[in-house]
């Protein structure tokens, strides 16, 4: 009982003073077609996304815009050829990646965490940094060696 108290208060002592903001979403099944692209850039800093069934056919993005962490959680994954997933932060700096995907079919997954180059013109920031990835899979094993065989992942 003691400690579920602590918990509370701890939990209310972070969550009242906005350390970070942070958004938590559910998402039963996500299917993107050829060259689709899924936005996530709600106003918070960082996302926490539960996908219990995710299709990505070839050339489909998941995009990720003012994430400085980003959560990805997927319980089934089907990815096609040239798929990929990107984020950036803030200030040109990439989003840190923390993924867990159960791999049931893959082509090719790009998952891109690097941070922007500033010299355009346009950016007020200097160069941005790369993001730090934890890619966490089960299912098929991905290799990273032959970029036009099977079950491609490449982390950038």
């Amino acid at each position: 009982m003691r400690i579920k108290i602590i918990i509370g208060i701890v939990s209310l002592f972070i969550s009242g003073h906005g350390i970070a903001q942070s958004t938590e979403q559910h998402i039963p099944k996500l299917e993107l077609r050829k060259k689709e692209k899924k936005h996530f850039n709600n106003r918070d800093s960082s996302a926490v996304i539960y996908i219990d069934t995710l299709i990505m056919k070839d050339k489909s993005s998941l995009q990720f815009f003012g994430k400085k962490n980003v959560k990805l959680i997927v319980n089934y994954a089907e990815i096609g050829n040239r798929a990929f997933i990107s984020g950036i932060g803030g200030q040109n700096n990439a989003s840190n990646f923390d993924i867990e995907m159960h791999l049931v079919k893959l082509g090719s997954l790009y998952v891109v965490a690097r941070g922007q180059d500033a010299m355009n013109g346009t950016k007020t920031f200097p160069n941005g940094d790369g993001g730090h990835v934890r890619f966490a899979y089960s299912g098929i094993t991905p290799q990273t060696s032959d970029k036009k065989g099977p079950n491609y992942l490449y982390i950038d």
